[in-house]
């Protein structure tokens, strides 16, 4: 800890008292206390009692610890400068954002009256002002779960500016669609965040992994929903093809992806095990699910691996078929890797119990 040279008390006391530009009669006057005993105190002949520690303290602008030890941490008041420096440029910052905004409000303001003699677009503006202070100023009021309060701002302020937009645009329908895409992209960025930092009931701590997967599901089957009602209302398509086809998609895959969290997380198999089991789950289930696709003619525009023929090479269905096998192969050829590795640990454990 840097300080300054090591002085007697009543030293100590003296520059104190001269760097604060105070007499011996103007101190004693702060403390209620007769001008010789200042003198006595710079002098060492007496130390002042206890209850005048804090005082001398706030008079000199300096800690407790410090009037005690007759020495001044310099690197603490150093520490201070630089954090009245940050303050000042953070006020500054937050005073130019503050301008600019209601300097923008109140120019919308006038021309919106002035061109069309009512106020419409405006709102927009203003909405859009919200959202950007929402995210640059709104962060330094928020002293305590900023993590956990911070996105929810966040995504209230993106919502009132499409609700703005949405009413601006006469289109009642148009609104969900990004509502429910936004919200499923803060989830998907900010929910594993939270789960992961905030203390939890026992139950959600421990099968969080499926119950996150379980969430993204049914975030993501809502959204096509509102995306096929859309598309039904404007005649762009018949309504049920996210029940048809999107639900079965998502299904599938939340299954998958449900089965591997619950492999890693849940099952006290040999890690190498995990990993063989998932690298083959996974590759014999995509080959099942583009299978399915070619059989109710949801995909037909690519080959599967079973088409490969490695002395043909030309044309779209042949490349992607032969692709698919080369692909089909590294993965069994991984999984055969981590089961192998799997069997000569656990020969290894067995010969060393023996």
């Amino acid at each position: 800890m840097e300080q300054e040279q090591k002085k007697t008390f009543g030293q100590f006391l003296l520059s104190q008292r001269n760097g604060a530009g105070l007499t011996q009669r103007q101190l004693a006057d702060k403390l209620f206390v007769d001008e010789s005993t200042i003198s006595k105190w710079e002098k060492d002949a007496r130390r002042p009692d206890i209850e005048f520690v804090s005082k001398l303290s706030e008079i000199f602008g300096i800690s407790e610890s410090e009037l005690i030890q007759a020495s001044v941490d310099k690197s603490r008041i150093r520490e201070k400068k630089e954090s009245r420096r940050y303050r000042a440029i953070v006020n500054a910052y937050m005073l130019t954002f503050i301008c600019i905004f209601g300097t923008a409000l109140l120019v919308t303001f006038i021309v919106n009256l002035a061109v069309g003699r009512t106020l419409d677009w405006f709102f927009i503006v203003l909405a859009a002002i919200i959202v950007a202070t929402t995210h640059l100023i709104l962060p330094k009021f928020i002293k305590s779960r900023k993590l956990l309060l911070m996105p929810v701002f966040s995504l209230g302020s993106l919502w009132q500016l499409l609700i703005v937009i949405n009413i601006f645009v006469g289109s009642p329908w148009w609104f969900f669609i990004p509502f429910m895409s936004t919200l499923l992209l803060y989830s998907l960025i900010f929910v594993p965040i939270i789960v992961h930092k905030y203390p939890l009931p026992e139950f959600i701590k421990k099968f969080r992994g499926l119950l996150l997967v379980g969430l993204y599901a049914v975030l993501t089957l809502l959204l096509l929903v509102l995306i096929d009602i859309y598309a039904t209302v404007f005649g762009e398509s018949s309504f049920g093809w996210s029940f048809a086809i999107g639900f079965v998609i998502i299904l599938f895959w939340a299954l998958l992806l449900t089965g591997t969290v619950f492999l890693f997380v849940h099952t006290k198999l040999n890690i190498r095990w995990k990993f063989a089991i998932a690298v083959f789950a996974w590759i014999v289930m995509i080959n099942v699910f583009y299978g399915l696709l070619h059989l109710f003619g949801i995909e037909s525009g690519h080959a599967l691996f079973w088409n490969a023929c490695f002395t043909e090479w030309t044309g779209e269905h042949a490349v992607h078929a032969n692709v698919m096998l080369i692909i089909n192969i590294l993965m069994m050829a991984i999984s055969l890797i981590f089961a192998t590795l799997a069997v000569v640990d656990m020969m290894k454990r067995r010969r060393i119990k023996e």
